[in-house]
């Protein structure tokens, strides 16, 4: 599962695996993606992708978070919302987490 080219597509914003070394200008994305592999029998069959995509930008940019929101509502992915303003940087940032099962190619 590419997350980073996905969520590039869905957006057209700067993408960053954990962190960017120098931030792009405002808005970006980042996210993080803890796996858990699973399955029985001795194969493994499943992998569990934890992910976590911050939205980071100057105003409330809610044409993006729909963008983001159609696509995960689209895919049927169950995620959950919400939103910090980070003082010491001036800026937004809205936070989405989701679990999203990936079957293994054998």
């Amino acid at each position: 599962m590419d997350v980073k080219s996905w969520l590039e597509s869905v957006t057209g914003l700067p993408v960053a695996d954990t962190a960017f070394v120098n931030p792009p200008f405002l808005p970006y994305l980042v996210y993080v993606d803890e796996q858990n592999y699973q399955g029985a029998d001795e194969r493994l069959l499943l992998i569990e992708h934890d992910i976590d995509v911050y939205l980071f930008a100057e105003e409330i940019r809610t044409d993006l978070e729909k963008k983001l929101e159609q696509e995960f509502s689209t895919k049927g992915i169950v995620f959950q919302k919400s939103r910090n303003w980070i003082c010491d940087e001036g800026f937004y940032q809205t936070f989405y987490t989701m679990t999203i099962l990936e079957k293994m190619e054998e």
